[in-house]
């Protein structure tokens, strides 16, 4: 594993951890598909767009599963 993959991984846990599950995906994946795949940013956010309305909807609506909230409370953005 590269020293690169360590800090995206890192950043990923202190996102979710500050913020919540809810609120990082979404961050996260924007962030990375622009930084990594190098994409424009209208794409990188509607990758995030995408990957949140699918974790809402397996996890929240569909299974039922608390998803955790972060030390920060985001009022309207995270349980």
């Amino acid at each position: 594993m590269t020293r690169s993959a360590l800090v995206w991984a890192a950043a990923f846990f202190a996102t979710v951890y500050l913020v919540g599950l809810l609120v990082a995906i979404p961050v996260y994946s924007a962030v990375y598909v622009r930084r990594v795949a190098a994409e424009p940013w209208p794409r990188a956010l509607v990758y995030g767009a995408v990957a949140w309305a699918f974790t809402y909807a397996v996890f929240v609506n569909l299974l039922h599963v608390p998803l955790p909230g972060g030390i920060i409370k985001l009022p309207g953005l995270a349980p």
